[in-house]
Formats: C-alpha cells, structure tokens, sequence
C-alpha cells in the first residue's frame, strides 16, 4: 500500500455456507461462512482482499462471530479495528 490511508471502493458477496462451531459463548452449534472481496486504494492503484466472516443469527439481527485473534486486538485497541 502506498499511502497511509485506504479508501473503501466497494465490497462484493461471493458466497456463503454453513459451517459447524464450538464456542463456550456461543450458544449455536452452527454459523454461516460468507465469503467477501473487499475493494479499496491507497494512493496507488485499486486493489481487493478476500476474506470471510462467520455470522449467526440472534434472535432477529445477524452478528459476526470474531476469531480469538481479532477479538483480543479489538479489545485492546478499538479504534484499530482493522489491522
């Protein structure tokens, strides 16, 4: 990346699937997996990033499961959420 600040282009879905999860928090024993192209720049040509994000419902709202990783990161530093 060329500058220190990305710009958001777009994000496209791709697909999605069930998958099976284990999580002491968690009450589900499955999630939905769905896949996303994530499309920015950064003072330099456009580029994307795929990647994927385990959702499930909660009662009528979909929340995003984060990985052990993410979440501790996300605790530490809110306002970085996306390193």
């Amino acid at each position: 990346m060329h500058g220190s600040e990305w710009h958001l282009r777009g994000i496209d879905y791709l697909r999605a699937r069930t998958i099976g999860i284990h999580r002491r928090d968690i009450p589900q024993a499955s999630a939905t997996r769905v896949w996303l192209r994530v499309r920015a720049t950064s003072g330099g040509p456009p580029f994307s990033v795929l990647n994927w994000i385990d959702v499930v419902r909660v009662g009528a709202k979909l929340r995003w499961l984060l990985d052990k990783g993410t979440e501790v990161q996300l605790r530490a530093h809110p306002a970085r959420c996306y390193e």
